[in-house]
């Protein structure tokens, strides 16, 4: 019996973005942006983000899980938490288009 031919439907991983984001503070780097209902709760990029500006949530998601969710600040745009998420889709890395604003302030 021949093998069936699958052609494997990847669902779209999560994307690091570069862009101006209005939002930003002066001195950040990036934003994180978690969908919530997709996020299984594994806290990988809680472990691994630099700055330490995710965490778990108290409440749990549609799933039940305790998803993971950004603090709104201090976002170095370092894109590990996206990496690390075994999740596709779950997390989007903002990064701000244009010179550093902490090197280009010295």
């Amino acid at each position: 019996m021949p093998a069936p031919r699958w052609k494997w439907a990847q669902a779209p991983r999560s994307r690091v973005v570069k862009s101006e984001i209005a939002r930003l503070r002066p001195d950040e780097r990036g934003q994180v942006t978690i969908v919530e209902d997709l996020c299984k709760g594994c806290a990988l990029c809680v472990l691994y983000c630099p700055p330490g500006v995710i965490t778990v949530a108290g409440g749990f998601n549609r799933n039940g899980y305790h998803a993971a969710m950004y603090t709104g600040s201090g976002c170095t745009g370092c894109a590990i938490c996206f990496y690390v998420c075994p999740e596709p889709g779950a997390i989007t890395v903002h990064r701000r288009l244009g010179p550093d604003p902490v090197e280009s302030s010295r």
